[in-house]
């Protein structure tokens, strides 16, 4: 009986080619089957679609100013034989300021500064803070904890109980933030991910604001370190063309001063600020079940061709069963 199976598939398998129909059909005998299979895929999809804690994004564009730097590189690149001056200052390392500015604005520091003053660690790890105590949950004493102690030799480590450490913090709120940037048009957009949409829009528009002051913050001291420099080499040298050169780097570097104190948005400009979105960016419901029938219908449809090959249903409608 096995081999006149064995021959009758072989012989199925060649001399006739599946068509549409064919699996229209078999999927109509089987309705029952694919139905639940179906059900099977599209229940769990629409329980999380609707249980999932929605999420919003909310987005600020900006434009990296990169102009501010243009007369002083121009300047140093026209010192010739006071180019080690240059180097004394810092200048000239190859690194652009609109690569500078969007490092800084990506970095971990300028993240955990905005952790710290946003009082962010009870929003990121919300099941790890007591708001009725305002107070961190201490870690349980299973039998894992009392392991982990015993081969740390601490109590807490962060994850159990007590505040999370300053990575763990980055780590979950690197997961909220994006930093992308459109090459095509030149902007750069800050996002944020949140399941309150008025602090998504809040955070969104408070990091750039924090970029911009730390950025000028960093550009006034810089400036005000090379000009004790260059008045120091101006008073220690005689040379007019020099001397000269000298204080044209002065006279840079007091105007960046100058604008870095005037304005704001020093170094990202705002072309449109984030507002509290209305919509959900998360679950996206529809297309979550979309994907789940997808999938359902796929896999009940895999599962019917297989069915109908190794076990095709009697002309009565019963399904055929091997002998021993």
């Amino acid at each position: 009986m096995a081999a006149t199976g064995r021959l009758a598939r072989d012989s199925v398998t060649e001399n006739h080619e599946i068509s549409i129909a064919d699996i229209l059909s078999a999927l109509s005998r089987r309705r029952k089957l694919v139905l639940g299979i179906v059900a099977g895929f599209v229940l769990p999809g629409l329980l999380y679609a609707v249980l999932a804690t929605p999420r919003y994004t909310a987005t600020t564009i900006v434009v990296v100013a990169e102009n501010e730097d243009a007369g002083l590189s121009s300047l140093v690149a026209s010192l010739g034989p006071a180019a080690a001056l240059a180097g004394g200052l810092g200048l000239g390392a190859g690194t652009t300021t609109r690569q500078t500015y969007l490092a800084i604005l990506k970095s971990q520091e300028l993240a955990n500064k905005f952790i710290e003053q946003h009082e962010l660690l009870p929003h990121l790890f919300p099941d790890q803070w007591d708001a009725k105590r305002k107070t961190w949950k201490e870690a349980s004493d299973g039998l894992l904890t009392k392991i982990r102690g015993a081969l740390t030799g601490k109590k807490h480590d962060g994850s159990a109980g007590g505040a999370p450490s300053a990575w763990r913090a980055y780590q979950r709120f690197d997961k909220i933030r994006l930093v992308n940037e459109d090459v095509g048009s030149g902007t750069v957009s800050v996002s944020f991910t949140f399941r309150d949409p008025e602090l998504a829009a809040q955070w969104a528009n408070d990091y750039v604001a924090l970029a911009n002051h730390e950025i000028r913050t960093r550009t006034i001291e810089e400036s005000s370190q090379a000009l004790d420099y260059l008045n120091e080499r101006a008073e220690s040298t005689s040379i007019v063309g020099l001397r000269e050169t000298i204080f044209r780097l002065i006279e840079s570097h007091l105007e960046k001063i100058t604008l870095a104190s005037a304005r704001p948005e020093f170094a990202f400009r705002v072309i449109d600020r984030a507002v509290a979105p209305e919509e959900r960016s998360h679950p996206k419901r529809k297309l979550i079940v979309a994907m789940a029938l997808l999938a359902g219908f796929a896999f009940a449809t895999l599962a019917t061709m297989v069915l109908e090959f190794y076990l095709p249903p009697r002309p009565g409608g019963s399904v055929r069963r091997s002998s021993a």
